[in-house]
C-alpha cells in the first residue's frame, strides 16, 4: 500500500511557480513536482504544462509498465517541447522553463526521471539520501576539477555562478537528465521524498529525518511547520509530495 502526501508554501514571493500532483492510475503511482524558473516569464504557465502533461500521460496509458524508463523520456521531450515553443498573446516566445522530478512506482519497482535542480530523496532505515543530481553549473565545474581541468582557484571563481541551471523543461535541447534504466526496488517502510528547493535551501538532512513521523501526515505536517517556521525573509515557494510503502506488495 502507498501512502502520500503533497503540501505547497508560497514562502514570500508574489507568485506561486511551483506545481505539483499525485495519482494511482492504472496500476501506477505517479508523482511529478516542478517549480517554475523564477527568472523566466511565464515560469507558472511552464510548471502547469509540465504537471498536466506527465499526469495526462499516466492517465491515458501512455506510461507503458513494460517500458517505464523509454516512456518518461519520450514524456519528458514531449513536454520539454511544449515548453520551448510557449507564446505569448503577440506570438513571442515566453523564454519559460521549469524544473522537474517525477517518480513513477509499479509494484515495488521505482522509476524517476528528473531534469534541473528539484530533487529526489529515499529514506531507508532512519538514513535519507539524495537520489538526484542538481543540473546547475556546480554540476560542470565538479566534474572539471574531478578530471583536473581546472584548479581549485578556478573552481573557486567560477563557483559564483553555480547555482545557474544548465538542464530544465523548456530548453532547446534536453540532453541532461537523470533517469534510471532498471529499477530501484522498494520495501516496507521506505518513504521517498519529492521537493523543490524552497525546501532543500531551508532543510539539511538532519532537519528532514527529524520531521519524518510514523504517520505519514505528521511527516508532512512536521515538514512544512518547519518551513513556516523558518526566519528567512526572502523564502522561495516550497513544495514536496512524501510517498511511504506500507506493506509489501510483492
Amino acid at each position: 500500500m502507498i501512502e502520500y502526501e503533497l503540501r505547497t508554501d508560497i514562502g514570500t514571493r508574489d507568485e506561486q511557480q511551483d506545481s505539483a500532483h499525485a495519482q494511482l492510475t492504472n496500476g501506477l503511482f505517479t508523482a511529478v513536482l516542478c517549480d517554475g524558473m523564477g527568472g523566466h516569464k511565464g515560469g507558472a504557465i511552464a510548471s502547469g504544462i509540465a504537471v498536466r502533461e506527465f499526469m495526462s500521460a499516466a492517465a491515458s496509458g501512455l506510461i507503458d509498465r513494460n517500458s517505464i524508463p523509454e516512456s518518461l523520456i519520450s514524456c519528458a521531450e514531449k513536454t520539454n517541447r511544449l515548453v520551448f515553443d510557449l507564446c505569448d498573446k503577440s506570438g513571442a516566445r515566453l523564454d519559460a522553463g521549469t524544473t522537474l522530478v517525477s517518480i513513477v512506482i509499479d509494484e515495488n519497482k521505482l522509476y524517476w526521471l528528473s531534469a534541473g535542480d528539484s530533487r529526489l530523496y529515499i529514506i531507508r532505515n532512519g538514513k535519507i539520501t539524495q537520489i538526484t543530481k542538481d543540473h546547475n553549473y556546480f554540476y560542470v565545474l565538479d566534474r572539471l576539477l574531478s578530471e583536473r581541468r581546472i584548479s581549485e582557484e578556478e573552481y573557486q571563481r567560477k563557483s559564483k555562478g553555480g547555482n545557474a541551471l544548465i538542464s530544465y523543461i523548456g530548453i532547446s535541447k534536453l540532453d541532461i537528465i537523470d533517469i534510471n534504466l532498471e529499477p530501484f526496488i522498494l520495501y516496507p517502510g521506505d518513504i521517498i521524498l519529492l521537493c523543490s528547493d524552497g525546501l532543500f535551501k531551508i532543510m539539511d538532512n538532519d532537519d528532514i529525518l527529524r520531521c519524518i513521523d510514523e504517520r505519514t501526515d505528521r511527516s508532512a505536517d512536521n515538514l512544512m511547520d518547519f518551513i513556516r517556521r523558518s526566519g528567512n525573509t526572502r523564502k522561495d515557494n516550497s513544495t514536496f509530495i512524501i510517498v511511504r510503502m506500507r506493506c509489501s506488495v510483492i
